[in-house]
Formats: structure tokens, sequence, C-alpha cells
């Protein structure tokens, strides 16, 4: 049994058992499959082989994400990938998972699709994707009908992105109002 979350998962024991099927998933090169699901202990050259083969990953990455949120409702509970993919493309810097990151943040289920992530990491990681489009991260913070940790993820990318320079103080404060 692994922490997710406010809740413990066990790969014998469905988080949901109203889900009857799961939708195939994206196909994974071998080297990935590791980071599907959640496994004890944490596969780390799995992860050192992503970054490695960085160009060959991206794409998968971006494509776990978009089929994590098109298919949010039917995401096995010890499903992984797409919480990997988020802090690599964030490692990676990769701009093309700036809009996903962001729908994933939006979601309905982003709190159980994410979980601690959208409390811990997601300013972070969305400083990091966002190549310094701050737009975006305005309307998330703006948008009320979005999760209150997903908003607060926006006002940490904000910060992040004025400690490191890409945002000025004067421009964070106004934004700020």
């Amino acid at each position: 049994i692994r922490p997710r979350g406010n809740i413990y998962i066990s790969p014998s024991l469905p988080a949901r058992p109203e889900l009857v099927k799961n939708p195939p998933m994206i196909s994974l090169p071998d080297y990935l499959k590791p980071l599907e699901r959640v496994a004890c202990p944490f596969p780390e050259k799995a992860v050192e082989e992503a970054i490695a083969r960085r160009e060959e990953s991206i794409p998968i990455f971006l494509e776990a994400l978009e089929w994590t949120i098109n298919h949010a409702e039917e995401v096995p509970h010890d499903y992984m990938l797409h919480e990997c993919a988020l802090r690599l493309l964030a490692q990676f810097r990769e701009i093309r998972a700036f809009e996903p990151a962001l729908r994933l943040t939006k979601h309905p289920l982003a709190n159980e699709l994410i979980g601690d992530t959208l409390c811990a990491d997601l300013g972070c990681i969305l400083a990091s994707v966002s190549g310094g489009d701050l737009g975006p991260i305005c309307e998330l913070i703006e948008d009320e009908e979005v999760d209150e940790f997903a908003r607060s993820a926006g006002l940490q990318a904000l910060g992040v992105l004025c400690r490191a320079g890409q945002l000025s103080r004067k421009k964070f404060s106004g934004i700020l109002g």
C-alpha cells in the first residue's frame, strides 16, 4: 500500500470499484513501462532512461497527459505516467506541455488525477513549462470555477517566475492588484 494524495492505494484493491473497464492506454516503449503504474520501489532507472532519451520521451509524455485528460473518469487508481510526465516535462522546460498541463489543472477531477502534485509541485511545473506566458496563468488564478488549490498553484507559478527573474516584481504586484 502506498499513499497517493489523501488516500492509500493498493494494486489489488480498486479505488473506484464502480468502473468495470479501463480504456486502452497509450502504447509505451519498454523503457517507460515501469513509470505507468505505482511501483515500490520507485522506478528510478526508468526515470534516468527517460531523461537520457528525452527527445523520444517527450511526445509520449505529451500523449500521456492528453490520454489522462480525455479519459479522466476511467483512469486506473494506480496509473502514474501522467504525474511522471508532468515532472519530467517541467524538468525539460517543454513548452508544449503548458496547454495540456493547464487543462489537467482545470479539470474537475484534478484533485483525483494529480493529488498532492496540485498542492505541492504544480506551481513550479506550470512555471517551468509556461515559456513565460503569463496570460493563461492569470486566467487560471481568476477562474472561480477551478479548484482553489489549482488557482493557488497559478499564484505559486507567478512567484516562481518572479524569483527566476522572468517576471518583474512590479509586474507581479500589478497582477496581484
